[in-house]
């Protein structure tokens, strides 16, 4: 007696051949791009350390080195990707799942509802608040607006303890260097208060008039970190 599959279990089948047919083909590509190495040892605590591909560390825009061999290494990676068999098939699948949306778990301050919410066709949630869990949302910060090219990122959001005030984090491109903004929740306009330097979110007093952050000294250097307490409407220095 033959049993009759799941068109979903067919798919699947289907998928997990394209991938094996995707393996064998990788095992016959020719190797990647060698990758230069430049030694370098510093002593840290007494301990040597080395470290080949330092000079990989800067962003594209601040090495022509690191430019070049990242489109030499993406070059490489097209050919592989590009004459996959069944490439077409995952790709469709995987755009379909790329077009679910997402809602983040709500941050509740009072009578205040703060949360995240993506629909498939955005490239970056959108920041929204209601009054109750019933309450109608309304949108506070849609950072797909905020330039023609969609690159900024929310990369975090808190809340005051009274939900009356939001501070924010802020990135362009992917470049890290958050910048803390606060905003009204009542109305949505943004307060004065701007702090630069890859910012990390400390906690808010309990009054929500100031706030822990840390705070890159040097923006080019890691290390660089200081926690400082500002006080909201107080121009930073």
């Amino acid at each position: 007696m033959s049993m009759r599959q799941h068109p979903r279990s067919i798919a699947a089948t289907s998928l997990g051949l394209g991938l094996g047919l995707a393996a064998a083909s990788l095992v016959t590509a020719a190797p990647p791009p060698p990758t230069e190495t430049q030694p370098l040892v510093e002593t840290i605590h007494g301990f040597e350390v080395r470290d080949d591909y330092r000079w990989l560390e800067p962003l594209e825009t601040e090495s022509e080195a690191v430019r070049d061999w990242t489109t030499t290494q993406n070059d490489y990676t097209r050919s592989i990707l590009d004459a996959l068999p069944w490439r077409g098939d995952l790709e469709s699948r995987l755009s379909e799942l790329m077009q679910v949306g997402s809602v983040s778990a709500p941050v509740m301050r009072g009578t205040h509802y703060f949360y995240t919410e993506r629909t498939g066709d955005q490239n970056q949630p959108v920041l929204l608040v209601r009054n109750g869990p019933d309450g109608e949302p309304r949108t506070l910060l849609d950072v797909n607006t905020l330039d023609a090219k969609g690159l900024y990122a929310l990369d975090w959001f808190v809340p005051s303890p009274d939900g009356r005030t939001v501070a924010f984090g802020l990135s362009y491109a992917g470049d890290e260097m958050t910048v803390l903004r606060l905003m009204d929740s009542a109305t949505g306009q943004w307060l004065s208060d701007e702090i630069t330097g890859k910012i990390n979110f400390g906690g808010w007093s309990p009054t929500g008039d100031g706030f822990l952050y840390g705070r890159l000294q040097d923006p080019s250097d890691a290390y660089s970190r200081a926690w400082l307490y500002h006080e909201v409407g107080r121009h930073h220095r």
